[in-house]
């Protein structure tokens, strides 16, 4: 206690998770050739206080139905930034997704919609995948009917869109999120505004680029957003972990939602064996 120097820790220990810290007991012993040295008898880890939070939420039987009166039991938590809204079917899972976006947060809590809200998903296929979520949320988010048809893709003016490969030529980078903010047909050209960069591409580069309505857990990592809307379903199973749901609610800055079922948190919470490996590296290092 009361010592705040660097820490080395000599010997085995497993794997400690995001966000997770090691709670020491023991003794401060001298070693004449290291000095001092503490000398651990007893440990615990102790889980992320976000994830601490869910757990205890999870136990506490206040888990939100999803309806008609969502709106009032918003209302009613005006001081919470974490609400758990539950639904079991998928296509009502997106339903509800596409209303607290465009709607519900951006009424209750004066968020811009596009700009403020980023929704977040373990998966790209399926109802409730990256692929999917984007093309629902274009629609509503930003209905113009004029667009350019890239692939499998469409880009209007406005979209919110994410560059997926560094292009050092551009400054750009993978990750980078902007909103396109010129469309010239007559010189098949695009300006997408990233932060105030105004880059241009070719209409054979759009391959670099795509909606970002929706994005990918994964993708969204060493990223903060005001507020992260994030599905949660037992049709996820396999990606179904502590580590995904932890990376998942600390990208927001100011306000999280989750929508889906008790049980698929649950078990999110409750699997943290993905991030255990042992691989005895220093025993095959010495071999």
């Amino acid at each position: 206690k009361g010592k705040k120097d660097l820490t080395t820790i000599v010997g085995n220990v497993s794997g400690i998770n995001p966000g997770e810290s090691l709670k020491l007991s023991g003794r401060w012993v001298h070693n004449k050739k290291f000095g001092e040295q503490f000398q651990v008898e007893t440990f615990e880890v102790t889980v992320p206080a976000t994830v601490h939070g869910i757990q205890k939420y999870l136990g506490s039987g206040l888990i939100k139905g999803i309806g008609p009166v969502m709106a009032d039991r918003i209302k009613g938590r005006e001081d919470a930034d974490f609400y758990f809204f539950q639904e079991e079917d998928p296509e009502k899972v997106l339903n509800s997704l596409i209303s607290l976006c465009s709607e519900r947060i951006p009424k209750r809590f004066g968020f811009h919609p596009v700009k403020d809200v980023q929704v977040l998903t373990p998966m790209h296929r399926g109802t409730l995948g990256v692929g999917n979520l984007n093309i629902e949320l274009q629609k509503t988010l930003n209905p113009d009917p004029t667009g350019i048809i890239h692939g499998s893709k469409t880009f209007k003016m406005g979209d919110k869109v994410m560059q997926i490969v560094n292009n050092y030529d551009k400054d750009v980078f993978n990750g980078d999120i902007g909103w396109i903010s010129r469309i010239n047909r007559e010189d098949r050209e695009l300006t997408i505004d990233f932060d105030g960069k105004q880059i241009n591409y070719d209409f054979s580069e759009l391959d670099e680029v795509v909606l970002a309505y929706a994005i990918s857990v994964h993708k969204s990592q060493g990223s903060e957003y005001p507020v992260v809307v994030l599905p949660v379903m037992t049709q996820h199973y396999l990606l179904l972990q502590r580590n995904l749901i932890y990376t998942g609610i600390t990208r927001a800055k100011k306000l999280v939602v989750l929508v889906g079922t008790k049980k698929a948190l649950a078990i999110a919470i409750k699997n943290n064996k993905p991030q255990r490996r042992f691989t005895h590296l220093c025993q095959r290092l010495t071999e």
